[in-house]
């Protein structure tokens, strides 16, 4: 009487049952259902205290029948349910509104509700996904995995799911979500319904892939950073070692060729050091670079004049003369200089070193050789970060940092660097903006 706002007993019963719901016609179809169904049933609806305010309640009612099968009244009992509904209505507001993608399913079984944003993330609409179970939603790679963890949580093993795995869209794409599934049970233990949440973690996964394989190619290149001035650095060592022992009476000849072997040697270090120096530079955004006019034939021949003999007469320098561009002398000849021992370590001879004619806007040089060139599989990665043509761990490792280097030098200069296999030639071109006439 008190949940209902009577004074007592007698003034309770003095209404009719109908005027204690706030739509009597909502009784009307619950007596009908108690009629038919003849056992206890409850339905949730809106009372109505004798102040006319309202209330959500529960009523759990049977009919109550005399000898003869003839309905008598209803027997049953109300709960204020107010306070559960309010905070139902208050999920079901997150549950519409929010950002994650959420869905009540039956468990192994269709889906019973879906907000807005599960049903674009997977691209079905609600009607859609009230005929399709979580399997149809499972890139197919992942279904069988997928299948265990579930029953796992069916058989009482577990309480929840919080797994990464991948979903088939409506239009047939693949997207990477993140979800999280809890079951709920009845009073005996059986299983209800699961409470599922989705997202989208397709972009933090692919850059997780892209992190990882970065580390796996970085410690491929300080492997092979460590190998390529080993063998430099063990001849600086043995030849200066040489140099400075007493025991060793060498002639003039001998002492100038290791005093050359040292020099060689050490310039192959610089030119790795500098590579190295400049890729970190470039990634921090502290390289510096000059914008002056740069004397390609100058640069070539200085590059040249590092080689050694046998070297030197493997390159042939053709073209003009006078070929000026504008852009930073240091750093075009250590692009020259990546080329030329590029060729020198991977091509055959002869090795052409070729300056175009200039252009109203821009120049060209190219480096060519006749070797095999690069492999075609990684050719369209021959420019990325520590590129190599051979696989990761592969010993002597190509640390392709240095046509990476130049890559990114030649840009930065307002200009490219490109490859191509024409013929029996493999040929790397380098363009720069050209000096402006006058």
């Amino acid at each position: 009487m008190e949940m209902l706002g009577y004074p007592d007993r007698d003034a309770l019963l003095a209404r009719n049952a109908a005027d204690l719901y706030a739509d009597p016609d909502e009784r009307a179809v619950h007596v009908q259902d108690w009629l038919q169904r003849d056992r206890v049933l409850g339905f949730e609806t809106r009372f109505r205290r004798l102040d006319g305010t309202t209330f959500w309640g529960r009523i759990n009612a049977a009919v109550v029948r005399d000898p003869e099968g003839q309905p008598q009244y209803l027997d049953g009992v109300i709960e204020d349910v107010d306070s559960h509904k309010a905070a139902e209505q208050r999920f079901r507001r997150a549950f519409a509104c929010s950002a994650t993608g959420m869905a009540l399913a039956i468990p192994g079984g269709n889906f019973l509700e879906a907000n807005r944003t599960f049903q674009k993330l997977v691209g079905y609409s609600s009607d859609d996904l009230s005929t399709m179970t979580w399997e149809d939603l499972t890139f197919p790679e992942d279904r069988d995995w997928s299948r265990i963890l579930v029953e796992t949580v069916l058989a009482g093993q577990s309480d929840s799911i919080d797994i990464e795995k991948r979903y088939l869209r409506h239009d047939g794409s693949m997207m990477w979500g993140r979800v999280s599934a809890a079951l709920t049970r009845d009073s005996d233990g059986n299983p209800r319904e699961a409470i599922v949440q989705l997202n989208d973690v397709t972009a933090a996964h692919e850059l997780r892939q892209r992190l990882d394989a970065d580390m796996r190619t970085k410690d491929a290149f300080l492997a092979s950073a460590s190998h390529e001035l080993r063998t430099p650095l063990a001849a600086v060592l043995g030849f200066a070692n040489l140099l400075g022992s007493s025991d060793m009476a060498l002639s003039n000849e001998e002492r100038e060729f290791a005093t050359e072997a040292i020099a060689r040697e050490a310039g192959k270090m610089a030119v790795l050091i500098e590579n190295m120096l400049v890729a970190s530079r470039a990634e921090l955004g502290t390289l510096y670079l000059a914008s002056v006019e740069v004397d390609l034939r100058a640069q070539v021949a200085q590059v040249v004049e590092t080689l050694d003999a046998d070297e030197r007469q493997a390159v042939e320098i053709r073209g003009s003369s006078s070929v000026r561009a504008i852009g930073d002398p240091l750093r075009t000849r250590l692009i020259v200089q990546n080329l030329v021992v590029n060729a020198l370590q991977h091509g055959q001879p002869p090795i052409i070193i070729d300056i175009g004619e200039p252009g109203l806007e821009q120049v060209t040089l190219s480096v060519s050789d006749s070797g095999p060139g690069i492999p075609e599989v990684v050719r369209m990665s021959a420019f990325d970060r520590f590129s190599s043509s051979l696989p990761l761990g592969t010993q002597p490792a190509q640390l392709g940092l240095g046509l990476w280097v130049s890559k990114r030098l030649a840009v930065l200069m307002g200009g490219d660097l490109s490859y191509r296999y024409a013929g029996d030639s493999s040929v790397f071109e380098l363009t720069l903006p050209a000096l402006p006439a006058g």
